[in-house]
């Protein structure tokens, strides 16, 4: 356990700050009676992630991954997520979301895999029994490949409480 005087301010607005680092390294060792393309390679994974809770309403989430597969010709995938949740009212919360992904190694037409994701999210307690959410999201996938997919999707549900203790 640990405290540290921010210097930097932006950092310093924020009430609990948690970082957690993970590296996973996997050796495939080669084996005489069961070949396999992976043999002799290294696979890698590398992510960071970063929570910040701004004040009692408002928090926040960074993460980012480098995972190598243990292919002979792998660059890598590279994958980050931003999230920002934010407690309008007792009552009503929001939620937003980016996901990014790059890798280089699948391939469409010469273009490399990329894709987007945003999501937005409303939730609320209409009254003590009823809650609901609603939610859009767009999604993008090998932009300006032949095999490009682009799409939005919305979604509502309700939840109702027939009784109190139930």
């Amino acid at each position: 356990s640990g405290k540290y005087d921010f210097k930097n301010k932006i950092i310093s607005l924020a009430k609990n700050l948690s970082l957690e680092g993970v590296a996973q390294i996997k050796d495939f060792k080669e084996d005489p009676y069961e070949v396999d393309k992976t043999d002799g390679y290294t696979g890698e994974k590398f992510s960071l992630q970063l929570f910040i809770d701004w004040n009692d309403n408002t928090s926040s989430r960074f993460y980012t991954e480098f995972k190598k597969d243990a292919l002979a010709e792998e660059d890598g995938r590279q994958k980050n997520e931003l999230e920002l949740n934010l407690k309008v009212t007792s009552t009503l919360s929001s939620k937003a979301k980016g996901e990014f992904i790059r890798d280089t190694d699948r391939l469409d037409a010469g273009h490399g895999f990329k894709s987007r994701r945003g999501t937005f999210e409303l939730s609320s307690d209409l009254s003590p029994r009823l809650f609901g959410q609603a939610s859009i999201e767009h999604y993008s996938e090998w932009p300006e490949a032949p095999s490009e997919i682009n799409r939005w999707t919305t979604e509502g549900k309700t939840t109702y409480k027939f009784t109190p203790n139930f």
